[in-house]
């Protein structure tokens, strides 16, 4: 016969487990994947790199109307302006 422990200690990890793998995982990130590409069928797995091996990655992101937001930055700058102070939100930033 088993002492009463054994079954409230199994319900409890049940119970937890239920809990852990139920509970969805969102990613707290405002960024999402735009595109992935697919590895070429010829390639094969060797194995993983050296730990010494390094390599120099560099993303260029292109900055559309960055001109306009310039000057919006300016006008909001200058105390002389009517507009001083009035800066842009996260969203209009977006746009």
């Amino acid at each position: 016969m088993l002492p009463i422990v054994t079954p409230i200690v199994l319900l409890t990890l049940v119970f937890a487990l239920d809990i852990a793998l139920s509970s969805p995982v969102h990613p707290c990130t405002p960024y999402a994947v735009k595109d992935s590409h697919v590895v070429p069928r010829k390639w094969t797995r060797v194995g993983p790199a050296p730990t010494d091996h390094r390599i120099n990655l560099q993303i260029g992101l292109k900055q559309s109307q960055f001109d306009e937001l310039e000057r919006h930055l300016y006008v909001v700058s200058d105390p002389s302006h009517h507009r001083y102070g009035q800066h842009l939100t996260s969203a209009e930033v977006d746009e």
